[in-house]
């Protein structure tokens, strides 16, 4: 990953995160750089939910979250160069979209602003 190899570093850090300990910082890192390596090789739907996850970890979260809208920006972009509308509308498994990551207590209006910024509701 270091090395710019973002698409070698995947399996590798995948295997990181199967292997540690839930409530290590192994863990939270090891998906921290997961989420980071599969925006940087391209993949930013990949990334976002590994990323949600990584931002449930109370540990650099300001770090975290500007990586999230650094893959929401990406995604965007990618959807709206193929033409298609960004994902996790209203309604939608998606970042803000009933079900999905930011609608549990406290955070049920969690989503992106037009530009493509996460937005949180601080409850």
């Amino acid at each position: 990953m270091d090395a710019g190899k973002y698409t070698s570093a995947i399996p590798v850090l995948r295997k990181a995160v199967t292997s540690a300990s839930p409530a290590s910082l192994t863990y939270a890192y090891a998906l921290f750089d997961l989420g980071r390596s599969l925006r940087l090789s391209g993949d930013p739907r990949a990334a976002v939910p590994v990323l949600y996850k990584r931002l449930q970890i109370p540990n650099q979260t300001d770090v975290v979250r500007q990586e999230l809208q650094l893959a929401l920006r990406a995604l965007g972009q990618q959807a709206q160069q193929q033409g298609g509308a960004v994902p996790g509308g209203q309604g939608g498994p998606g970042p803000g979209g009933a079900g999905g990551p930011g609608s549990g207590p406290g955070h049920g209006h969690d989503g992106q602003n037009a530009s493509g910024d996460l937005v949180t509701n601080q409850d």
